[in-house]
């Protein structure tokens, strides 16, 4: 009788293991999590013929809030911005590139929590990308991610 009393416990420990664990790491607000949600959406509006050279950038903000982020950029080359927002309290999230006087030079201001801008400058310099969290229903903050890609 004990045996089969912990033959079925440790059954049940390990069935219920794996699955506290991959939740654990699939938390919608995990740096893990909206790096894989960077990616999928990546290669499902880029295709394979982008790369992105360097990690994302992940962080939080508030509804209205958000951050910049400098890219040295070369002319002539195809450069792609990937912003995602940690899900289900992330409502839309904003995406634009500014040149060095401040002038916005290309948006996806689409709502949804998803944002992707395509850009090709016309001179080398530094660029500043701005991610913003327009919708959020979180009390605190939303998690966001950035990733930044250039064309193979």
């Amino acid at each position: 009788m004990k045996r089969k009393v912990l033959f079925t416990v440790t059954a049940i420990a390990a069935t219920l293991m794996p699955a506290t664990i991959a939740f654990a790491v699939l938390s919608p607000n995990s740096p893990t999590a909206l790096t894989k949600l960077i990616n999928r959406t990546a290669n499902k509006q880029l295709g394979t013929s982008y790369e992105r050279p360097k990690e994302p950038t992940i962080g939080q903000a508030g509804e209205g809030e958000g951050f910049y982020k400098p890219y040295n950029l070369k002319p002539g080359k195809n450069y792609a911005f990937v912003a995602v927002c940690g899900k289900p309290k992330c409502i839309d999230v904003d995406l634009a590139v500014y040149d060095s006087k401040g002038n916005e030079l290309a948006a996806d201001q689409s709502d949804s929590s998803e944002a992707v801008v395509k850009f090709t400058p016309k001179t080398k310099g530094t660029y500043d990308v701005e991610v913003q969290m327009y919708a959020c229903d979180d009390t605190v903050a939303c998690a966001l991610g950035l990733g930044a890609y250039r064309q193979l």
